[in-house]
């Protein structure tokens, strides 16, 4: 499968703390990748190499996008079978989607479901029993708006539970 993931930089003292809420609410999800906005979603039985040169054209004109993640909400996953704790994008949500959408413009469109709104988030939290995620207290992770820059996307591939960098695509001035 093959996915397109966005990697936000944020100041050492969040990223401590988000990988230590991470870790502990949603430990498999956190060994297996660092927090990210997911751009495009599990596509199966795609080239590689074809699908790294559509994103490398359809982002070489793509900027750094200032990010303020604004809000928490509790949202219940029905391909995972979870409910997710997710930390929302307010400035950046319409550059970000403007990318996701640009990303899914190539021969794979098909493979978009037009169904699912796309909301630009991270997920800090994962579990079946909603209870569970409502009774967290996000707020040890920083204070609101929490603010990064996107300045790196990248291409990588899942396979076996095992993540991999294929490409990565720098955003620059």
């Amino acid at each position: 499968m093959l996915y397109v993931l966005a990697f936000p930089k944020f100041e050492t003292t969040f990223t401590s703390s988000l990988a230590q809420f991470r870790a502990k609410h949603e430990p498999e999800r956190a060994q297996l990748v660092r927090p990210h906005i997911t751009l495009v979603f599990g596509l199966p039985g795609l080239d590689a190499k074809a699908f790294a040169d559509f994103c490398q054209d359809t982002l070489s004109v793509a900027k750094p996008v200032p990010l303020d993640f604004d809000r928490f909400t509790i949202e219940y996953d029905p391909f995972e079978e979870k409910h997710k704790l997710l930390l929302q994008c307010g400035r950046g949500h319409d550059e970000i989607v403007s990318l996701h959408q640009r990303i899914y413009s190539g021969p794979h469109c098909q493979q978009f479901d037009h169904g699912q709104p796309y909301r630009p988030h991270m997920t800090i939290a994962t579990n079946r029993d909603r209870a569970s995620i409502a009774q967290l207290d996000p707020s040890v992770i920083g204070e609101l708006p929490i603010r990064g820059i996107l300045d790196i996307i990248e291409l990588v591939s899942l396979t076996g539970g095992e993540l991999k960098t294929l490409k990565s695509f720098p955003l620059s001035l």
